[in-house]
């Protein structure tokens, strides 16, 4: 029995030995949010292809208020005749209208929550897949915000190849990244020559 108490103190002490060993190995990475978005503009980029969607969702939108401004109008001009009818018929049209225009406003504003879910959740999904390529590559058991770590031992700042690996998914978001960072005189100078180009 006791010999049976040796060999399993033995046991456990040597798998305690090596857990300790494996965890002093463990890599973890860290990425600088704030750096990467500075450099790659990608919340611009978000922003951009949001409002994009946004223009074209809310034509629907748009023209329905111009109808029933332009109804509305009708009855406000005090030089055009309208019988009592015809008045009647107006305000029909335009309650009808100004009630569909609620329903599409209603609508347009969820459908827009939605965009801006489904784009946020697209451009997340990109940073993790290449966090997570940098990560097997550089053999990391975790990654984390660089912002929010005090101390972790063998930290390992993966920032550098994220940025450059996302300039290379989104370089239109790289390149608007470069302009906004170029000194206020350089670009006015580009500026200034390019309107001299075109004259």
């Amino acid at each position: 029995m006791k010999k049976l108490i040796i060999a399993l103190t033995s046991a456990a002490m040597l798998i305690i030995a090596s857990t300790a060993s494996a965890a002093t190995e463990l890599k973890v990475g860290v990425v600088d949010f704030q750096k990467v978005n500075q450099q790659t503009n990608l919340v611009a980029q978000f922003r951009t292809a949001f409002n994009e969607k946004r223009t074209s969702m809310m034509l629907p939108v748009t023209n329905l208020q111009k109808l029933v401004q332009a109804e509305r109008a009708k009855l406000s001009n005090k030089d055009a005749k309208v019988s009592a009818e015809q008045r009647t018929q107006i305000e029909s049209k335009i309650k009808a209208q100004q009630a569909e225009l609620t329903k599409a406003q209603t609508n347009i504003r969820q459908e827009m929550l939605n965009l801006r879910t489904n784009i946020t959740e697209k451009y997340q999904d990109k940073i993790n897949e290449v966090i997570g390529r940098i990560a097997k590559q550089q053999g990391l058991f975790m990654v984390l915000q660089k912002a929010s770590v005090a101390y972790v031992e063998n930290k390992v700042d993966i920032t550098t190849p994220v940025i450059a690996a996302l300039k290379k998914e989104f370089p239109q978001a790289a390149q608007s990244a470069a302009q906004q960072s170029q000194n206020p005189k350089d670009m006015m100078k580009k500026l200034i020559r390019q309107r001299q180009q075109r004259n």
